[in-house]
């Protein structure tokens, strides 16, 4: 975003899974609103500090629960203060300079935006290993391109990348779809001015007001149906969030005619919208529903507050807003967004986020951040001369003041080089300390277990080992290859069934074989087969592999990602179990991930999710049961830490433990129910409890054992591990 009378903003919301961070404006100078300075408006300046102040309270409390509106407040800010600027240019010279206008948007978020960039990118380069260091670079080079709003769109649609924790970029998407919209609207704008020319110019706004309530419909229109149908989608997308930035627009150009508005209607529409803001952030959910419709609530709030205090000379009675305390955190928002998502998500590396003076230090870091690049960085360079050509405009400024503004133009390197270089130095003194701790475990990376029956207690063994860890053993495969550690037959796509694809199968093994088993389930499912293969072909068994990215084995509607329907799912597990159902195979083996009991499209939770959950499992086991046919339910491994994620160059491996969560359990505990159901009328089914392959017996779950690395992300157990468990895959299954 930018500052100053033309300042644009775009925080963004924050993700829960998500998301998102959003960007502030920039501040103009300080001034009084009078006859001689109309266009200063104070309540403006205090609104940006409740849009970023909601941001920041979401991505560092988790409340308010919509706290992430504080982007779409902001995107209504920028439509308005930058149309109007475009339209007051117009009116007075006739036409629009573009060169002008492109000019003053870099001056005012280019600098801020870089120095963030080569921070953050830096400090990561030094905490993290060099996948997830590699990852944010990438994240970088989109975010400085503005496109980081592709980008994140891209990879929040990547099934496998849906696990990852969040980029510490993630924030500049918001920037990303504004400077895309103003790459377009002003365009757009001239041309419909100038059709417009030749109308009287008293109406010539209201006609230009019209033209942009069309493409605003237009744009809420798509928005609301990206919204049902690709959530990830429309959060992300410019398209989806053009209409925000229109709604500011509209207002802009109808803003002579609020003038004669009474006080009344003033005071009636400024507190009755910051009251709608305060609601909305209380009391929006993201997911399905937003952008649109559910994003109307906070753009109306925002439009009625911008309304009341537009076409008047008096002072704006919005004292939550126009506060010195507010005006301030306005003008340095658009710094204290960019810095605040940084800070929250790099000092998780030495805090725990469920620590009280992680969030405390994470605010206070970013606003400290946010002050210095406000007056060292921010503020110099937009009222500097940079881009400006030395004979357009004479410098009113003072020579003595000159040398002033050269030498706060020196903090745009100085501060970046004292952020990188002090925390390199705290990262690598942390280093040299985790270094000089001796390796309380000192393993050889194993490939298989012993076949004997001692096989279980050795995983329990190396578990309690791997938990009491002080320092990491060599790994395999090594974190920086954790990326390609999934199980190939998991991304095979002439195999597997990715979101659109129904009716794809391979058969693994000996296809003359003969025994058969066959594996329906989704991609933690899938996951399993280098185990499920080294545990079941040298036996004399084949195995028929069904498995759906995203598509569990219970018979019950479940979402795609996010909050998107999932119908193909539906399709694809009709088609697999009557297929089973012919084959009759001597096994068959269910599997499915935890995630699904606690996000079923029913909107069912607590008992009622279960029931839906174990009565989903049951049809599947009734559909493919029969005479000569066992069914095996395969829990899923519990969610763990992503050991790309968590795993730090300053870390100890105890960084990366996580716990059963009680999802898994209820998880399992439906599924129980399913098989003891299916038992009780005589079918050969039975339920294989593996959680104890992964966690130890007090649910404490490491990101390794016994050398060799659990999960490939934070659910799908990697090859080697897969591979690692077959003795006890086949002790389960029963196929010894």
């Amino acid at each position: 975003m930018t500052a100053g009378p033309e300042a644009p903003l775009a925080p963004v919301p924050g993700a829960r899974d998500e998301p998102a961070a959003a960007t502030a404006p920039v501040a103009p100078r300080r001034a009084r609103r009078t006859a001689a300075n109309p266009g200063f408006r104070s309540d403006i300046e205090g609104l940006r500090a409740l849009a970023v102040g909601l941001v920041i309270l979401d991505h560092a409390l988790g409340w308010p629960v919509g706290g992430f509106i504080g982007v779409d407040v902001f995107f209504v800010i920028s439509g308005f203060l930058i149309t109007g600027l475009l339209y007051k240019e117009f009116r007075r010279t006739g036409h629009i300079s573009f060169v002008g206008f492109y000019r003053r948007r870099i001056r005012r978020i280019l600098p801020v935006s870089t120095v963030v960039l080569a921070v953050t990118v830096a400090v990561s380069s030094v905490l993290y290993f060099s996948a997830r260091a590699h990852e944010i670079a990438v994240d970088g080079v989109w975010a400085l391109l503005f496109s980081a709003n592709w980008r994140f769109l891209i990879v929040g649609t990547d099934y496998f990348g849906q696990s990852s924790a969040p980029s510490p970029l993630q924030h500049y998407w918001s920037l990303a779809v504004e400077e895309q919209f103003y790459f377009v609207w002003p365009w757009l704008l001239l041309v419909a001015l100038l059709l417009l020319a030749r109308v009287r110019r008293s109406r010539s706004a209201l006609i230009g007001s019209v033209v942009v309530a069309v493409l605003l419909v237009a744009t809420f229109a798509w928005s609301v149906h990206q919204s049902t149908v690709a959530t990830t989608a429309a959060y992300f997308s410019t398209f989806t969030r053009a209409w925000e930035l229109l709604a500011g627009a509209a207002l802009a150009l109808v803003a002579t005619r609020l003038t004669g508005l009474p006080r009344i209607a003033r005071l009636v529409l400024g507190w009755g919208g910051l009251l709608t803001i305060v609601v909305s952030a209380l009391f929006v959910h993201a997911g399905t529903g937003f952008p649109a419709p559910m994003g109307l609530l906070p753009i109306l709030g925002t439009v009625a507050v911008i309304a009341a205090g537009t076409g008047t000379l008096e002072r704006s009675t919005l004292t939550p807003l126009t506060n010195p305390l507010s005006r301030y955190l306005g003008r340095i928002s658009y710094s204290l967004y960019l810095w605040h998502w940084p800070a929250i998500i790099l000092l998780v590396t030495f805090l725990s986020v469920d620590r009280k003076l992680y969030r405390a230090i994470a605010v206070l870091l970013a606003l400290g951040l946010s002050v210095l690049t406000f007056h060292l960085v921010e503020e110099p360079i937009r009222h500097s001369r940079w881009l400006e050509r030395r004979s357009a405009r004479p410098d009113e400024r003072p020579a003595q003041q000159r040398p002033r503004t050269q030498w706060r133009l020196v903090g745009v390197g100085a501060l970046a080089v004292a952020v990188a270089v002090a925390g390199t130095l705290a990262v690598q003194s942390t280093i040299r300390d985790a270094q000089a701790t001796p390796p309380a475990v000192a393993q050889t990376p194993a490939t298989t277990l012993s076949t004997d029956s001692d096989a279980a207690a050795h995983v329990t063994e190396q578990l309690q080992l791997a938990v009491a860890a002080t320092a990491w053993p060599a790994l395999t495969p090594a974190i920086d290859a954790l990326p390609q550690s999934k199980a190939p037959e998991l991304e095979d796509l002439a195999c597997a069934n990715d979101w659109d694809t129904i009716e794809q199968h391979c058969v693994y093994g000996d296809p003359a074989a003969p025994r058969t088993a066959a594996l329906v389930g989704d991609s933690t499912a899938l996951a399993w087969l280098p185990g499920l293969r080294a545990a079941l072909e040298p036996a004399g068994w084949n195995i028929d592999s069904y498995g759906k990215w995203g598509c569990p084995a219970a018979s019950t509607p479940v979402h795609a990602l996010g909050a998107d329907p999932y119908p193909a799912c539906e399709t694809h597990l009709d088609w697999v179990l009557a297929r089973v159902a012919a084959q009759q195979p001597e096994l068959v083996v269910l599997g499915s991930a935890e995630g699904y009991v606690d996000n079923l499209p029913s909107g069912a939770t607590a008992d009622q999710a279960s029931a839906e959950w174990t009565a989903g499992i049951e049809r599947s086991i009734r559909a493919v049961a029969g005479p000569g046919t066992r069914v095996v339910v395969l829990a899923s491994p519990p969610y763990g830490k992503d050991l790309t994620q968590c795993a730090t160059r300053s870390s100890p491996p105890s960084a990366c433990l996580s716990e059963v969560s009680a999802q898994w359990q209820r998880t399992s505990a439906a599924e129980v129910a399913a098989v003891d159901a299916a038992r009780a009328d005589g079918l050969d089914v039975q339920y294989v409890d593996s959680h104890g392959w992964f966690c130890t017996a007090e649910g404490t779950c490491p990101g390794f054992s016994d050398g060799i690395v659990i999960r490939a992300d934070t659910n799908h157990v990697t090859a080697n591990y897969a591979t690692y468990l077959a003795p006890l895959l086949r002790e389960g299954l029963q196929v010894g």
